[in-house]
């Protein structure tokens, strides 16, 4: 500190003066040496962590008459910015001297420095003699709350005695009233608000530290997924339903696949074996899975009708086979008849000698189904139809009365036999079912008194 000399003085005045010297440079040496561990109230504290600033601020002379000047001088170590309060004010240099005056009153200089997440304050005071000192500012700062979650706010709030204006720093800025209260935020990192307020007597420095939590992690995805049916028939298919909460996309895998809204339903299948559903869901919190398996029950036997239309035949004759399935994926001809058919169809037979078994086999995923279909062949026939003029009278030329006809047949005109007997309403007669060979026929009336009248013209035909 440089030697400061004063005018010729009395003894008392002397002696107070250097006192009032004394106890302001003193001050102002104490000031500039204050670690992070000191009150906050006072000027000189540090505020935050790491390396701290370190402030020398002299006044040279420290007390001066009415409209007297005094210089300042000071060098700062580990900070960026200054900045002037109290009875100057303004950016400061970190080493610089500035001469202050004309002072009509004792003046308090303060200056506020911060460095790399600290702050300090250092203070001198030039006594105007004469005057009484005036009191030091004093400054009180608190947040409600000290501590929020990552995008909250807290209200700061200051009241400050002694003080004309104060300046805010750290992490709010600009001039402040000397008592107030202000919402800050929203907060993300933790941070320090640093207050300085100025007065006549001086300028007071007081920080808070409003603690910032770290956001709580996102919630995690959670998924549910159903199948209705659970079990189905072979070739049949089920819906599937899902939901998911905290998910902002799904993926199907296992026997489905591909990108899925988080909450729909769909349809899958047709399903011919269990499978089973997985679908995962992702979102800020993570990922989560649910899957759900259907079983599928064992293919039915593939069913099988085969019919022939006739299924009796005179020999050469032909007959039609008609054939359906289900359960089936290929059919095959056996027996009377041969290859692949198809699952479902009609077919004749072509002319038939003997009589003959047709088999048809179906297979499916269910297995194999066989059917069988005999059309019998008989031998050759044919049929004679017969027709007469009933007689009227008897032979006397009386008037008859017929109680019906006898039918004779045989293989010759000579050896005719009755073979069958219709009533007298009826004029005409079929003969069925005659094998190969010569077949003659003739008819006698039967009157209503049993007189049965010779035969009639005989008729012959030959089936071959």
């Amino acid at each position: 500190m440089d030697r400061l000399v004063w005018p010729k003085e009395s003894k008392s005045e002397r002696l107070l003066g250097r006192a009032f010297i004394k106890l302001f440079l003193t001050s102002a040496i104490l000031l500039a040496g204050c670690s992070s561990s000191g009150d906050d109230n006072d000027s000189g504290n540090l505020k935050g962590g790491g390396t701290a600033p370190i402030i020398s601020l002299t006044a040279s002379p420290s007390s001066v008459d009415i409209n007297g000047s005094s210089t300042l001088t000071w060098s700062v170590t580990n900070a960026t910015s200054c900045d002037a309060s109290g009875a100057w004010s303004g950016a400061k240099a970190m080493s610089d001297s500035q001469t202050v005056g004309p002072l009509t009153i004792t003046s308090t200089f303060s200056l506020f420095c911060v460095g790399a997440g600290n702050s300090i304050t250092g203070s001198v005071t030039v006594i105007v003699n004469g005057q009484p000192p005036p009191p030091p500012p004093t400054v009180s700062l608190v947040a409600n709350p000290s501590s929020v979650d990552s995008g909250n706010s807290t209200t700061l709030t200051w009241l400050s005695t002694d003080a004309t204006s104060c300046t805010a720093s750290g992490a709010w800025s600009g001039n402040k009233a000397t008592a107030a209260s202000e919402a800050v935020g929203p907060l993300t990192t933790t941070s320090t608000f640093a207050l300085i307020c100025g007065g006549a007597g001086g300028s007071a420095g007081q920080s808070v530290t409003v603690t910032v939590n770290a956001p709580p992690p996102p919630p995690a995805p959670s998924v549910s997924m159903t199948a209705n049916p659970t079990t189905v028939a072979y070739d049949d298919s089920t819906t599937l339903t899902w939901s998911s909460t905290n998910a902002t996309s799904c993926v199907a895998t296992g026997d489905w696949s591909g990108n899925k809204a988080t909450s729909d339903s769909q349809t899958v299948g047709p399903l011919t074996t269990t499978s089973t559903f997985i679908l995962t869901c992702s979102g800020a919190g993570g990922d989560a899975g649910q899957s759900v398996t259907v079983a599928v029950n064992p293919p039915p036997l593939p069913t099988v009708s085969l019919a022939a239309n006739p299924t009796t035949v005179n020999s050469g004759n032909a007959s039609t086979l008609s054939w359906s399935s289900s359960d089936a994926t290929s059919c095959n001809a056996g027996g009377a008849w041969a290859g692949s058919k198809p699952l479902s169809g009609s077919e004749s037979t072509g002319p038939l000698t003997q009589t003959s078994t047709f088999t048809l086999t179906c297979t499916g995923p269910g297995g194999s189904t066989n059917r069988p279909v005999t059309v019998t062949v008989q031998a050759a026939t044919d049929t004679v139809d017969l027709s007469w003029i009933p007689p009227t009278t008897n032979e006397d030329g009386s008037p008859v009365s017929l109680s019906g006809f006898n039918i004779y047949s045989g293989p010759s005109a000579g050896s005719l036999q009755q073979i069958d007997t219709v009533n007298a309403s009826q004029t005409t007669y079929t003969a069925n079912n005659l094998a190969s060979g010569t077949h003659c026929f003739g008819v006698t009336a039967v009157s209503t008194t049993s007189a049965e009248s010779v035969l009639s013209n005989i008729g012959c035909k030959t089936i071959p």
